[in-house]
């Protein structure tokens, strides 16, 4: 299986040479053409934004005082030998689908008699298991080809 992993050096990457189509166009028409926002910019660029808010702290712990910043973390152990440690955003955990729980929810909403048939019944329920993970990982499941022909 490929890895497909967007690192950050991937992103920036992408961004340039976005940006130098655009630089491109732009030098073309004597920047009077209005170039459309581009929806992968958009989102790459989001998505650099996030990573860099990841890194950065968000307070920082000086023995047992929480404080807002540096300057008040360098003042506060002045008066100390202890220790400055950045605090940062936990990540989230993994997300996570049971399948059973699924089908449960699945059954919950649209009971067996709201379905005309059980093609119609199943066509449903893939539906609603795909829609669920698209909510919980943002894309569909790569599975492994396990060379089955069908």
């Amino acid at each position: 299986m490929m890895n497909t992993r967007l690192t950050d050096e991937r992103i920036a990457h992408r961004i340039a040479e976005i940006e130098a189509v655009r630089s491109a166009s732009r030098d073309f028409w004597d920047g009077d053409y209005e170039y459309p926002e581009n929806i992968e910019l958009m989102v790459l660029r989001e998505i650099q934004q996030y990573r860099k808010a990841q890194r950065v702290p968000v307070g920082y712990m000086v023995g047992t005082t929480m404080l807002e910043n540096m300057t008040q973390a360098i003042a506060c152990k002045a008066n100390s030998q202890r220790q400055i440690q950045p605090l940062y955003i936990a990540p989230s955990p993994a997300a996570e689908l049971d399948p059973a729980v699924l089908i449960n929810k699945f059954y919950e909403r649209y009971p067996l008699n709201t379905f005309k048939s059980d093609s119609a019944r199943a066509e449903a329920l893939g539906c609603f298991m795909a829609g669920a993970e698209l909510q919980c990982y943002g894309d569909f499941i790569a599975y492994e080809d396990s060379n089955i022909d069908e």
